[in-house]
């Protein structure tokens, strides 16, 4: 979607990120080759599949148990504008 929406925008002749800000998901390997670089969020994709196993199990085992739930941090990579590069 975002890679579409930078074409769009550049068919339109619209800067990035000047005129407008796009926000990708999941971090695709495409985003730093992009130009200017995609902001995206990267998301623990790793952590979260194994926070699910070790939440199942533990339901599995302890199923009267009321399992507290568990916030993932993520990042945003955050490109400088075009006309900060350089400074």
């Amino acid at each position: 979607m975002a890679v579409g929406a930078y074409r769009a925008a550049l068919e339109l002749g619209i800067s990035i990120p000047d005129d407008l800000s796009i926000v990708g998901f999941d971090d695709i390997e495409l985003a730093e080759y992009m130009a200017p670089t995609l902001t995206t969020v990267r998301q623990p994709i790793y952590a979260i599949g194994q926070t699910a196993a070790d939440y199942l199990l533990k339901a599995i085992q302890n199923p009267n148990e009321k399992i507290a739930n568990k916030k993932n941090a993520f990042r945003a990579n955050r490109p400088r504008k075009c006309s900060e590069i350089g400074k």
